[in-house]
């Protein structure tokens, strides 16, 4: 079941303004919080999406301006609000652009999330941050891409030049984003298995987990795997078992954890 943030009913009312759109007289700010409190696949989930969803483009602003609240609790429910709206809040794309380089680190990550659950409308703008100068950006543009699933394959190329980056913190956010994705197998997965051989720890690491994402598809990527069974580290070994049982369970390792 996944975890949603149980968040206090205060909040909710402070979101509340009467210009607000509505749905069988309940405003948008509202049925967010029925949607927050309600079971996983509920009757009441289903109503609260439908009610989200039947405003549409009208609930955007207001959206816009909770993922740049004070208060962390009202642009998570702001962030999970464009995710039940999707494409009906393309709108939001150019301000959620701004706030993705602004700099309050925090509303960034969540522009960065808002944008990738808007999903393909928002795709140009994930691209072309993927290129900006500031690292941080870059990974909130990433993690926000990882929503776009199959979608995002024309970031795949940017991704796999940031696997040759000269700073190892390019090199593991790419081999992270682009393990989460698991697509274009052919070309991601040999860019993976170089990663194997990097000299910084925390990206062969990365890489063998994303390695995994890929299940069998990444297959030609055992031998590389292999060789890390005996890594003189015990958190890399135990990864590459993992790794192995993931992509080829019929392949016994060396050391089994």
């Amino acid at each position: 079941m996944a975890i949603r943030l149980c968040l206090l009913s205060l909040v909710f009312v402070s979101l509340s303004c009467s210009t607000e759109p509505t749905y069988k007289s309940r405003t948008l700010s509202q049925w967010l919080a029925v949607y927050d409190k309600a079971e996983e696949g509920s009757p009441q989930e289903q109503l609260a999406i439908e009610a989200v969803r039947s405003m549409g483009s009208n609930a955007v602003p207001y959206l816009i301006k909770w993922i740049a609240d004070d208060d962390w609790r009202v642009y998570q429910t702001a962030e999970e609000a464009f995710k039940l709206l999707g494409k009906e809040a393309a709108s939001a794309v150019p301000d959620l652009a701004v706030m993705l380089t602004g700099t309050n680190e925090l509303i960034a990550t969540m522009a960065g999330q808002a944008l990738g659950n808007i999903g393909e409308p928002a795709l140009p703008v994930l691209i072309a941050a993927l290129t900006n100068r500031q690292f941080r950006v870059v990974t909130d543009a990433g993690l926000g891409l990882v929503n776009l699933a199959t979608n995002a394959k024309p970031a795949v190329p940017i991704l796999l030049q940031q696997i040759d980056h000269a700073h190892w913190a390019y090199r593991q956010g790419a081999a992270h984003v682009l393990g989460q994705l698991a697509i274009e197998p052919d070309t991601v997965v040999p860019a993976l298995a170089r990663l194997l051989r990097d000299n910084h720890k925390p990206v062969r690491f990365t890489a063998l987990s994303g390695l995994g994402e890929f299940g069998a598809q990444a297959r030609p990527a055992i031998p590389a795997i292999s060789r890390l069974l005996v890594d003189l580290d015990e958190n890399l070994r135990k990864e590459a078992t993992n790794t192995l049982r993931q992509i080829a369970p019929e392949v016994p390792p060396k050391y089994v954890y």
